[in-house]
């Protein structure tokens, strides 16, 4: 009754969108049904630090060192170049979201998103490659005080032949300042959408998660 009501008027000019975990076995099969198809699937998983042996990872941060400069987003306080960072977040973002873009948000609301009360602008990193950010990687305040959250992340179009190893080596130096701060993990909400963050379970030692499923109708 409820699907048959959101369809009338003018909600059936919008794409209908809805979420269930992958064991809702029955509820997927109503939605199949009825029109939807899984377009995304998001996992929310955790790397626990100690598990993680940061000096065997080294060389992927040391083999950009001759074409690449990483500099923590603290260290960039020019108001212009905030904004790129911004531009660049708002670029990564739309890429992992074709199936559900993003509204048109002007560059200040842009800026509110990625610059929020809990960045940790110590640990959030910006790639430079000559004059031009080309990678970013936002760190986050866990819900606990051992966690943290890796946040957006993602290269630039013209850099990515090189985003694995870009990904990688933004993500050790993330878990080394976290393992500085006394946190014990960081965890990962990542998206099936998501070239970036797909791409940090596959290289490091994330812990298994259900998905939630995310369907769309036209």
């Amino acid at each position: 009754m409820l699907l048959d009501e959101v369809s009338k008027g003018n909600h059936r000019q919008l794409p209908m969108i809805t979420s269930l975990w992958e064991t809702q076995i029955q509820g997927q099969q109503f939605a199949r049904s009825h029109g939807f198809s899984e377009f995304r699937r998001t996992y929310t998983t955790a790397l626990r630090l100690a598990s993680l042996q940061t000096l065997s990872y080294r060389p992927w941060v040391d083999e950009l060192n001759d074409h690449y400069h990483i500099v923590p987003i603290a260290n960039i306080t020019d108001e212009a170049q905030r904004q790129q960072i911004a531009l660049l977040c708002k670029e990564v973002y739309v890429a992992a979201h074709r199936d559900n873009p993003p509204a048109n948000l002007s560059i200040a609301q842009w800026m509110d998103l990625v610059f929020v009360d809990d960045l940790i602008s110590h640990g959030s990193f910006i790639v430079q490659h000559q004059s031009e950010f080309v990678a970013v990687a936002l760190l986050h305040r866990g819900n606990g005080v051992d966690t943290v959250e890796l946040g957006w992340r993602g290269v630039t179009l013209s850099h990515r032949h090189r985003e694995r190893t870009l990904m990688l080596a933004t993500a050790v130096l993330q878990a080394e300042y976290a393992v500085s701060q006394g946190a014990q993990a960081m965890v990962l909400e990542c998206d099936s959408t998501d070239p970036w963050s797909v791409c940090l379970i596959d290289m490091l030692p994330f812990s298994p998660s259900p998905a939630w499923v995310t369907l769309k109708r036209p």
